[in-house]
């Protein structure tokens, strides 16, 4: 009996253990991979219709400003 050799056989049943997690462990990581680049895009949009949100906020609040300024020109008159 070779000295480590009892050792040998739990060892080689943890590596085909390791193994076994492995194989479903790259398939989540490739599917975490395949929602990232959507969720990216997704992302992007959500960030360019919230510039434009912005956008037309400014442009309303400066239509705000103009319309109180014409309002204050008709009480004047």
């Amino acid at each position: 009996m070779i000295p480590g050799a009892g050792f040998l056989i739990p060892g080689v049943g943890f590596l085909m253990q390791g193994v076994g997690f492995l194989i479903p462990g790259v398939g989540f990581l490739m599917q975490g991979v395949g929602f990232l680049i959507p969720g990216v895009g997704f992302l992007m949009q959500g960030v360019g219709l919230l510039m434009q949100g912005v956008g037309f906020l400014i442009q309303g609040v400066e239509f705000l400003i103009q319309g109180v300024g014409f309002l204050i020109q008709g009480v004047g008159f």
